[in-house]
């Protein structure tokens, strides 16, 4: 939907302060208070499950899958700076 945006582009368009309706059926509008833009997609993936109420360990071990455990600790260490 936004891959044609830049970096700066999608944080000026999400800035502190301006709302933003994250509801998925009904409208649920927040104020941003912070907005980042995750570089790894399986990050981006754990953190959408959990919001889709699976735990943080269901989301991790359906998103890694078959990883090596070093690979895994690379992204539970990223996950960290989110959760």
């Amino acid at each position: 939907m936004a891959a044609h945006l830049t970096d700066k582009q999608m944080l000026e368009y999400f800035s502190v302060g301006t709302l933003c309706n994250i509801g998925h059926i009904e409208d649920n509008m927040q104020t941003i208070v912070k907005a980042e833009i995750l570089k790894s997609p399986e990050a981006s993936e754990v953190l959408q499950l959990m919001d889709m109420d699976y735990s943080y360990k269901e989301a991790l071990d359906i998103v890694t899958y078959g990883w090596d455990v070093d690979t895994i600790g690379y992204l539970e260490r990223e996950l960290n700076r989110y959760i």
